[in-house]
């Protein structure tokens, strides 16, 4: 049994709440703002375990979900309240977690390894994030 028929068992079975159209629906939306819903530490442990994938959120959050062991219950019941039983993509947060690495002295080359990126993809990344602090200044 996949991991897809897992999430789609727990789902209304009505034809207008099938899971392909909860997820449609979801994923048409603006990109949301995870790191401001779960905050910094959740966001980074979410976008490495499933980052560019997408999840379905229960509109009711239990501890024994995928998503609470990822990030912890409390950050999974805010991303359940947020979200209210749909489908999201879990953003890759990769200026996030280039700065959360940078921070713990990571390498560019390791930064760039656990990024999916190239050095140089990682040093443009990061010279555009001092730039967009300099502009608010």
């Amino acid at each position: 049994m996949g991991k897809e028929t897992q999430l789609r068992g727990s789902m209304p079975a009505s034809s207008e709440q099938r899971p392909e159209r909860v997820c449609a629906e979801r994923l048409e939306r603006p990109r949301f703002n995870m790191q401001g819903i779960v905050g910094a530490a959740a966001a980074i442990a979410l976008a490495e375990a499933l980052g560019g994938t997408r999840i379905y959120v229960p509109a009711k959050m239990k501890a024994s979900h995928r998503l609470a062991r990822i990030a912890g219950i409390e950050a999974a019941r805010a991303l359940s309240e947020a979200c209210k039983g749909s489908c999201i993509r879990v953003p890759l947060e990769r200026e996030l977690r280039a700065v959360h690495y940078r921070s713990q002295g990571h390498s560019q080359a390791r930064i760039a390894h656990r990024l999916g990126l190239t050095e140089n993809g990682v040093q443009s990344l990061l010279k555009r994030l001092v730039a967009r602090q300099a502009e608010r200044k």
